[in-house]
C-alpha cells in the first residue's frame, strides 16, 4: 500500500491576508474603545481626594500667580529644559517639580512657591516631563532630582552669562552634563 502524506496547508492569497488584517483591526478598536468608555465612566464615578481638590483651588490664588510671574521672569521667559539642549524656546508653563497634589498630600505645603521646586518649561517639554512621571514612581523621583539640578545649574548659568551663540553652546554641555550626572535623556 502506498502511503499518503497529509495535505500542505496552503498559503493564504493576498486577499485573505488583508480581510484578516481587517479584522485584526477592527476587534483590537472594537475592545479598546469598549477600554475607553469603562476608564471614562470610572473618572466620572470617582470621587476626587481632598489633596485634589486643594490643588485644583491653588492654582487660582494670588500667591501662584505672582510666584508664576517671578519665575518666569527670573528664567527670562525661556524653557529651562530646552536651553540646556542648546534651543531657544519660550517658556508657556511653571512645573511643579514635587507635584501640587503631592505637597497637599504630605503637608509640604513650604514648597508650593518655592523657587528651587518650580522651573520654567515650554508646553512640549512640561508634557514631556508629565508622560516621564506617569511610568512609576522610581522614574518620577529620578526626573524630580534631574529638574532640580537642571533649574539650578540652569539658573547659575543666566545670572552669569549673557545670551549668545557661544554661550548657548556652553549652556548645552552644562545641560549634557547634567544628564550625565543623572544618567537621564528626557525625549526631544
Amino acid at each position: 500500500m502506498a502511503r499518503r502524506l497529509p495535505k500542505r496547508k496552503q498559503k493564504p492569497t493576498i486577499r485573505q491576508k488583508i480581510n484578516r488584517r481587517k479584522a485584526d483591526q477592527e476587534y483590537r478598536e472594537r475592545h479598546y474603545s469598549q477600554v475607553r468608555e469603562k476608564e471614562k465612566v470610572r473618572e466620572k464615578t470617582r470621587k476626587p481626594s481632598k489633596a485634589w481638590l486643594q490643588a485644583q483651588e491653588f492654582y487660582i490664588t494670588n500667591q501662584w500667580r505672582n510666584a508664576r510671574q517671578l519665575i518666569i521672569e527670573n528664567d527670562r521667559f525661556l524653557c529651562l529644559v530646552c536651553l540646556s539642549r542648546g534651543e531657544l524656546v519660550e517658556a508657556g508653563e511653571v512645573h511643579h517639580i514635587i507635584t501640587v497634589y503631592d505637597c497637599f498630600k504630605s503637608g509640604e505645603l513650604s514648597l508650593l512657591i518655592d523657587h528651587t521646586n518650580l522651573i520654567s518649561l515650554s508646553i512640549a517639554s512640561h508634557e514631556q516631563v508629565h508622560e516621564l512621571y506617569r511610568i512609576n514612581s522610581r522614574a518620577k523621583q529620578k526626573v524630580q532630582s534631574f529638574l532640580v539640578d537642571l533649574a539650578t545649574e540652569m539658573r547659575q548659568f543666566l545670572l552669569e552669562n549673557e545670551l549668545t551663540i557661544t554661550n548657548l553652546h556652553l549652556a548645552a554641555k552644562i545641560g549634557e552634563s547634567v544628564r550625565q550626572k543623572h544618567k537621564i535623556y528626557p525625549p526631544r
